[in-house]
């Protein structure tokens, strides 16, 4: 019907990319829900340029009535969460490999230090380190001259070594599957 609302939930792929496909971009918006969704409570919405009045009012509307605490980005990589979320892993990374301090040092002084519920590595295991690597050569494809998003070699190496993280049962961190 023509009042249907599409969104995508995409994490790092572009909103207006995605909507290019339709004839309705108007009501083509991003809704950006966190794992584990029942628990974390942020919902980004992301307005293209195309994206109506009315759509983004009905989407921030909807979030509130579900319990989320919506709140409003520019269709950019990443959004807001992921755009400083994902550099800060990969320069977890850098640090590590250039022997500035362990992977869990790293990731025991950003939960005492910064208050993180998971240090960048746990997180990365967490993510998958397959889908961490490829949002970073997807920005960095996309804009080769943002150092923020150049590879990072660890990350590269544990996707070919299959060390994707917790559903694989290793990564930096050894699991139980």
């Amino acid at each position: 019907p023509k009042h249907t609302i599409f969104a995508t939930n995409t994490s790092s792929l572009s909103v207006t990319e995605i909507a290019s496909v339709t004839n309705r971009k108007d009501r083509f918006a991003g809704l950006h829900f966190f794992n584990p969704v029942p628990v974390m409570k942020l919902l980004e919405v992301i307005r293209t340029n195309d994206t109506s009045d009315e759509t983004y009012q009905t989407l921030m509307a909807w979030g509130k009535a579900i319990g989320k605490t919506a709140i409003t980005c520019k269709d950019t990589p990443g959004f807001v969460v992921n755009r400083l979320l994902v550099p800060q892993l990969a320069e977890a990374m850098r640090m590590m490999e250039r022997g500035d301090a362990t992977f869990q040092d790293i990731d025991i002084a950003m939960k005492l230090g910064a208050g993180h519920p998971m240090g960048p590595f746990e997180l990365a295991d967490y993510v998958g380190h397959d889908t961490t690597n490829s949002i970073i050569e997807g920005w960095h494809k996309k804009f080769p001259d943002n150092t923020l998003f150049e590879p990072v070699k660890t990350l590269q190496d544990m996707v070919k070594e299959g060390k994707l993280g917790m559903k694989v049962g290793e990564g930096f961190y050894t699991y139980n599957k």
